[in-house]
């Protein structure tokens, strides 16, 4: 019974080993996949040192499918999920499974042999036994390791060795009760392996399963969904404090609110990908801008990005339009 208690255990925390396992495994895979979220990539050989942009407009999203140039589809913001075991993810795994061997087939063999050795050992003359041959007969003496047995009503004798001797219906070795301080210990020790695996399941499995869906939804673009999970998270939790604001810049960009996205990307200056989805938020600002009739505005903007896309050239372009009015 109490290998049972053991065995289930193990293969309650052998689920949550091979669960954090494939969480490496999805990350690997994710980073080696074509990331096609238009949210996700930004583009742009330069970057512009201003964080900060002026103008009202918070753009009409009519340029938000900008977020992606296809010439840097190679270049994908996505953060690797975690493991309950890092890189040794699979040693607690095997070790389970040797456990479990040994619980199951090993240690049950060993019993069994034991307990052979102890009826073998308690034959005496008048017992009945039969060999791992199939001899059945009457033990007449016992010599040390030789059996004599007869095996008919003739009195026909045969001589075996006692390591011979499959069963013997008429011995039966003495069992060793268990004492109280044993069940005691059997029982502590399951009790204390069960708390150890719930332990285990609620101060690092669950909140490493929720990191982890955040995560996910962070590299599949859905950004506020992964900022409302993350904000479920302890901030002394893994580096929950320093992605959370920039996962509230991503929010920001996905709801197409590119001043505030500008200027939470500008603080994070040099951190992951903030610096292009600051430009490219000041970029698609810029844009919103320009189509609100706003031209001075984005002008400021574009001229903070002379390198980026095609700024420049809108730049020079807003130009001549605010050149040709003021003629007019």
């Amino acid at each position: 019974m109490k290998e049972r208690i053991v065995c289930f255990v193990l293969l309650i925390s052998m689920i949550f080993t091979v669960s954090a396992y494939s969480a490496v495994a999805i990350g690997e895979v994710s980073d080696s996949a074509t990331h096609e979220n238009d949210a996700g990539t930004v583009s742009g050989e330069g970057v512009a040192e201003s964080g900060g942009v002026s103008g009202n407009s918070e753009g009409d999203g009519e340029h938000a499918d900008n977020g992606i140039d296809a010439e840097a589809e190679d270049e994908v913001d996505i953060i690797r999920p975690a493991s309950l075991f890092g890189d040794y993810a699979m040693v607690p795994m095997l070790a389970g499974f040797v456990i479990i061997f040994y619980l199951l087939v090993v240690r049950p063999e060993s019993k069994r042999k034991k307990k052979l050795a102890e009826m073998q050992n308690a034959v005496s003359a008048g017992d009945e036994i039969v060999t791992i041959e199939g001899i059945m007969g009457k033990v007449v003496t016992v010599d040390g390791e030789k059996v004599t047995i007869e095996t008919s009503d003739e009195n026909v004798r045969i001589q075996i060795a006692k390591w011979s001797i499959g069963s013997s219906p008429t011995v039966v070795p003495v069992a060793k009760k268990k004492s109280k301080k044993a069940v005691f210990v059997i029982a502590g020790g399951s009790a204390a392996a069960v708390a150890l695996v719930l332990l285990v399941v609620f101060l690092l499995v669950i909140p490493m399963n929720e990191y982890n869906q955040a995560l996910g939804y962070f590299n599949n673009g859905q950004y506020i969904e992964a900022l409302g999970a993350l904000e479920e998270l302890p901030l002394d939790y893994r580096d929950v404090n320093e992605l959370l604001p920039y996962f509230t810049a991503y929010a920001s960009f996905e709801r197409e609110e590119y001043k505030p996205a500008a200027q939470q990307f500008g603080a994070l200056s040099g951190f992951r990908f903030s610096d292009k989805m600051r430009d490219e938020s000041n970029y698609l600002l810029a844009l919103g801008l320009e189509d609100d009739g706003k031209l001075e505005e984005a002008l400021q903007i574009f001229n903070l990005l002379p390198e980026y896309k095609d700024s420049a050239t809108r730049a020079e372009s807003i130009e001549s339009q605010l050149s040709a009015e003021s003629d007019e």
